[in-house]
């Protein structure tokens, strides 16, 4: 008898065109037991919705980037990682055992991550973007994770110190590399089903200015100080400069009416969050 993914039951109501998906895409990813099931459906009913209500934008993260997930075990061990962090954060039971779980996936999909991005193809372009925006949400909560249980210094032969940690000694690398990782994939993605989650509309036409905003924005440009000595001031003035626009990207949707909102399709109806 063949199996099938457990999320090919909710696949059932959306029609037998729907369905013949997972036919024709026979995957290679086994869960290795109900803890990673419990973990795909905690996925599916709370992580992607947290992520993204707007029903188009929901769609992409809570039934797409599974299917993805399903043809590269690297994908699914990233979505599974971030269940997990989800889950961590959000449930008082079994929190150390759901960090550590998630850093256990996270693992497991950098060793996938790092076969895959060797031969950049059509083929996997989809799953090294969907790994690179989990594995952003990832580092991100981890360092969130790990702040709340008061041990934010590293352990290891080259311990960090919080201030190191919260500067980005570990994400701003990341996500450099990322970049570097998309933009050869650039091509195949805003022709397919992905281009829905690179349409970014103003943000190119974005600039913070030299005298910050009163309120978040005050609040960011003050970080200046914590760096100003520092031999890496030029990369942390960068980081900042992306933090502020992001401020700035996500305000602007406040003050749009239904319209301008509609005209921005999943952004503007997801109010840019």
């Amino acid at each position: 008898m063949k199996h099938y993914p457990p999320s090919r039951l909710c696949r059932l109501r959306q029609g037998p065109s729907q369905d013949l998906w997972w036919l024709e895409h026979p995957h290679t990813h086994q869960f290795t037991g109900l803890g990673d099931l419990a973990l795909l459906h905690h996925w599916t009913l709370s992580t992607s919705l947290s992520i993204c209500r707007e029903s188009s934008c929901a769609d992409m993260w809570q039934r797409v980037f599974p299917e993805v997930g399903f043809e590269h075990p690297f994908v699914a061990h990233a979505l599974l990682s971030v269940a997990a962090l989800h889950l961590a954060h959000t449930s008082g039971v079994g929190r150390a055992a759901n960090v550590a779980k998630a850093a256990e996936h996270h693992n497991e999909a950098l060793l996938g991550f790092r076969q895959a991005v060797a031969h950049i193809t059509a083929a996997n372009s989809e799953a090294l973007f969907i790994w690179s925006m989990l594995s952003m949400i990832y580092v991100f909560g981890f360092l969130t994770q790990r702040s709340a249980d008061g041990a934010l210094a590293a352990t290891g032969p080259s311990p960090m110190t919080r201030k190191e940690l919260v500067l980005g000694v570990e994400w701003i690398p990341m996500i450099r590399g990322i970049e570097a990782v998309l933009y050869p994939t650039h091509d195949y993605l805003r022709l397919g089903r992905m281009q829905v989650m690179l349409s970014l509309g103003n943000w190119d036409e974005l600039e913070p200015g030299a005298v910050p905003a009163p309120g978040p924005d005050g609040y960011l440009f003050k970080t200046r100080e914590t760096w100003k000595n520092s031999n890496d001031a030029e990369t942390y003035d960068g980081a900042l400069r992306i933090l502020r626009k992001c401020w700035m990207f996500i305000r602007q949707f406040d003050t749009m009416d239904a319209t301008a909102l509609a005209a921005w399709g999943i952004i503007g109806r997801g109010r840019g969050r």
